[in-house]
């Protein structure tokens, strides 16, 4: 399962966050999610209410395949509203493998 609550410490000139998550095959290829209905793009907006310095998201997703490819990654960024200027920007991205051999497993284990 994939999810994403909450934000922490975000800068003082932060208006909005919204969170953008995708896996991809290492071809390429985005993969759909059947817990997703399907969908290959995952997105969640803080609502306006929320704390700026923490807002909560809730982005949740069952990841469910019968069959999955092993190579799968998946990239979660974070888009927010400059407060000052009003412009989009990307504040950071991450990939995460979904799967590991048993060596990378225990080289991250051991890290």
């Amino acid at each position: 399962d994939i999810y994403v609550d909450a934000f922490k410490g975000l800068p003082d000139n932060v208006a909005g966050v919204r969170v953008v998550a995708e896996v991809f095959s290492a071809s390429g290829q985005r993969v759909g999610l059947t817990g997703a209905g399907g969908a290959t793009l995952l997105r969640a907006t803080a609502p306006a209410s929320a704390r700026a310095q923490a807002p909560a998201l809730g982005l949740r997703v069952e990841v469910r395949e019968a069959r999955m490819d092993p190579t799968a990654t998946l990239v979660l960024r974070a888009a927010v509203i400059d407060a000052r200027t009003g412009e989009a920007a990307v504040l950071g991205k991450v990939a995460v493998p979904l799967f590991f051999t048993p060596d990378e497993a225990a080289a991250a284990a051991a890290a």
